[in-house]
């Protein structure tokens, strides 16, 4: 198999058909328009008798969430079934009583251990309600899905004869790191969780409406749920261009930048008072459309984990309001470190450091 080709198996007349999440200079449709091209799309494949397959994204890489689930609702109900949904929420900033609601609901959900939960990566999972569970006993699987997936993986009725005997030990090993992460969360209230989550969200927007060269992308609103999801956890922002005004890093440069943070920069710049060795990492920059450039900008991000909550080994000496107070001065540190590659940003082209896991004066 290579990149981009279709897996053994699958309908040919698969169909795949794209919905804006934003418009072409980069700010965020409406949830009404999205929802409105949602819906005609909807029914005119159902009318045309094909099967709607919708993937409702539960957040995006920035937060973003559509189309609503009013909408889901509303065509699940009309088309019956000639529609089925998948909740893509593999970035997991979603609680998990919300969750078992859509499974409910008669809805799939995409998730992983990693992201929000903090565990390892390549640790996903799909959970299926028990209809369409029962429907894989006369079902044929893709044979193609032989290439991804062992039959331990699949519920014990599902078509053998397409899925790898044996066992994906790794994936097994990370889900368990994934819920020692989950457990250690909830053993939280939903309330201790948001106002966590909120005071954190709060002080690095601050932080950030008071760095000049930075640009906040808006946060979509998630409603007026009291849920600890409820908070968005994610924090784009662009970067101004050091070397052209009023202007973003494009994504390369974004790239760049995103590498410096987590590089060792002490040979190539000596400011008293600064911390050029310390590595700091964030979000992977997202492609971002922009009117100022020909191609994408690069969009940074804070995002809160669970860690942010639960904590981790090395904070056992410190109570939550000394551990948030650490947290929110980790904020300071990058964004620090952020301006100070700004101010050498020739220097730091000339040279590119590379991402290390130790400072250069230590072996």
């Amino acid at each position: 198999m290579h990149k981009g080709e279709p897996i053994n198996g699958f309908p040919q007349e698969i169909t795949l058909i794209p919905i804006a999440i934003r418009t072409e200079d980069g700010k965020s449709r409406t949830r009404e328009e999205i929802d409105q091209e949602c819906r005609q799309i909807a029914l005119q494949e159902a009318e045309k008798g094909r099967h709607v397959l919708l993937h409702r994204l539960d957040q995006s890489k920035t937060g973003m969430v559509a189309p609503s689930i009013h909408i889901v609702d509303e065509l699940m109900e009309q088309l019956g079934e000639h529609i089925t949904v998948v909740v893509d929420a593999c970035q997991a900033r979603v609680s998990p009583s919300r969750m078992t609601q859509w499974v409910q609901r008669g809805m799939m959900v995409m998730l992983t251990g990693s992201k929000f939960f903090t565990g390892p990566p390549f640790c996903g999972a799909l959970l299926v309600p028990n209809f369409l569970v029962d429907q894989l006993r006369h079902t044929s699987l893709p044979t193609g899905l032989r290439h991804y997936s062992h039959r331990s993986e699949w519920p014990d009725h599902a078509d053998n004869s397409a899925l790898n005997e044996g066992y994906n030990l790794g994936l097994a090993f990370r889900w368990e790191a994934a819920l020692a992460e989950m457990d250690a969360l909830f053993a939280h209230s939903n309330e201790t969780i948001r106002a966590r989550l909120e005071h954190f969200m709060d002080y690095v927007k601050q932080a950030l409406d008071h760095i000049p060269q930075v640009e906040l992308i808006p946060p979509p609103s998630l409603g007026n749920d009291p849920l600890w999801d409820g908070i968005p956890t994610i924090l784009s922002f662009l970067v101004s261009d050091p070397t052209t005004p009023n202007r973003p890093l494009s994504l390369e440069d974004a790239r760049r930048l995103h590498r410096w943070l987590n590089a060792d920069l002490s040979p190539w710049i000596s400011e008293q008072n600064e911390e050029p060795s310390l590595f700091c990492v964030l979000g992977q920059p997202v492609p971002v459309a922009h009117t100022s450039l020909k191609g994408p900008a690069g969009a940074l991000r804070f995002c809160a984990g669970a860690r942010l909550v639960s904590g981790e080994p090395s904070h056992n000496h410190l109570n939550s309001t000394q551990r948030m107070a650490r947290e929110c001065r980790d904020v300071q540190r990058v964004l620090k470190k952020l301006q100070l590659i700004l101010r050498h940003w020739t220097t730091l082209l000339e040279a590119d450091p590379i991402p290390r896991y130790a400072p250069l004066s230590q072996p």
